[in-house]
């Protein structure tokens, strides 16, 4: 039988557990809005600052003016993507996330990401290669695969050394 003391240091020992925990909350919260608000603020700027060049008419053609509203549109989209994450990263931890599965050949959607990460790769001066048969059908949500394989581009491509090449491989176990 506890004593009405022991009672009292193991809820004041349990609540310190607790403050604890929340402190490394807390602290994760702190570290999540540092990065988002880092991730928002690119897109933003280049937006911003995109559209003063337009807006005080300092292009030197319609080509340029084209590449610069092609920029906004592209880093609006890239926004876009960012708070989509967040929201979705939302609903995962809701357990309200839907998939929608079905039988797709992969290589579409690979071409898809190389596609959206070839002027990034550009930039860096990597190469991205792929290693993939023509006919490569899984079963897969198109949307989520489609943000994973993004997220892996954009770091590997952040991530790599200028004059490297970044190699995506996709290989079937059929055991």
């Amino acid at each position: 039988i506890l004593t009405k003391q022991d009672e009292i240091t193991k809820t004041y020992n349990e609540k310190v557990k607790q403050n604890e925990e929340l402190k490394v909350l807390d602290k994760a919260k702190d570290k999540f809005i540092a990065l988002i608000s880092h991730e928002l603020r690119t897109p933003l700027s280049a937006m911003v600052s995109t559209s003063e060049v337009l807006n005080m008419n300092l292009v030197d053609s319609e080509e340029q003016k084209s590449e610069f509203i092609q920029t906004i549109y592209d880093q609006g989209q890239y926004l876009l993507e960012i708070v989509n994450d967040i929201l979705d990263f939302a609903k995962i931890r809701s357990g309200k996330i839907d998939l929608y599965v079905g039988e797709t050949n992969i290589q579409n959607l690979i071409g898809e990401c190389i596609t959206q990460f070839t002027s990034y790769a550009d930039e860096k001066n990597v190469i991205i290669k792929t290693n993939t048969d023509d006919n490569f059908l899984c079963y897969y949500d198109q949307t989520r695969l489609k943000q994973v394989i993004s997220n892996v581009m954009n770091n590997a491509i952040k991530f790599t050394k200028s004059d490297s090449t970044i190699l995506l491989e996709l290989s079937s176990d059929d055991s």
